[in-house]
């Protein structure tokens, strides 16, 4: 199992990943790593550092093109005491957040993005807004005549040429592509409420390097000024108790 090169140990490192993932015990990896298996546990613990760093600078580079969104959801963990105590009685159940970056697909690019001053003339939050700019309230009929049933030379609607053909019909379809997607570190925010919610967003943006260019992020490394996005719009995507959230935390 032993190679000549030092440097070239895939196998090793992969077998040495997956026992840390596993939570494999000490002796055991030190076991497998007498064995050839596996590597080291400092040798794990060096390449998890390397693999976080490495992570971290492509997260941060991708965030600074400003064509990239987010996602968060919630992390409970419950730390049950192997022997409980009076001491012990609190509340064991911690909130996390955990949370990735990904680029936007399909050719849009940072000036697609660059509305948000426009966005903010015509919202219903904003009450220095004109009237006359701010666009009337959606209603369920927009939603219904976003695909209006149009008759064909045949007398028949998509709705009747599906229904005969038994094959959907594309109406503005959208190429299909792959998404890489990459992690960012844990947050200790319960996004169960709306502070949490909040200051999961600020976290999440920090760590990126991105926000307030006047501020100095200690998540990013903090001597890396952050990339001003206040003319660009900022997409985050959540569950919809996670949209609850924001929209109450936009209405304060």
């Amino acid at each position: 199992m032993h190679g000549r090169n030092q440097k070239a140990n895939w196998l090793q490192s992969a077998c040495g990943i997956f026992l840390h993932a596993m939570h494999a015990p000490q002796k055991l990896v030190d076991s497998l790593a007498h064995m050839g298996i596996s590597i080291a546990q400092s040798t794990i613990h060096r390449l998890l550092d390397l693999l976080g760093i490495h992570i971290l600078a492509t997260a941060q580079q991708l965030a600074r093109t400003l064509v990239a969104a987010y996602a968060y959801d919630n992390l409970d963990i419950e730390f049950k005491p192997s022997v409980p105590t009076v001491e012990r009685t609190g509340d064991t159940l911690k909130h996390f957040t955990t949370s990735m970056i990904f680029p936007l697909q399909h050719g849009v690019t940072a000036d697609n993005l660059c509305c948000s001053e426009y966005l903010w003339q015509r919202s219903r939050l904003n009450i220095h807004a004109p009237r006359s700019l701010i666009p009337p309230k959606p209603t369920w009929i927009d939603l219904v005549l976003v695909h209006p049933l149009v008759v064909d030379e045949h007398g028949m609607t998509i709705h009747d040429r599906f229904n005969a053909w038994n094959e959907p019909e594309s109406i503005e379809r959208i190429p299909l592509t792959k998404t890489p997607i990459t992690p960012l570190q844990a947050t200790m925010d319960n996004n169960s409420q709306v502070a949490g919610n909040i200051n999961a967003m600020i976290h999440i943006l920090s760590q990126v390097g991105v926000g307030d260019p006047r501020v100095a992020h200690a998540d990013s490394g903090g001597n890396q000024a952050a990339v001003n996005v206040s003319e660009h719009v900022v997409l985050f995507y959540g569950d919809l108790g996670t949209g609850e959230k924001i929209e109450a935390s936009i209405e304060r």
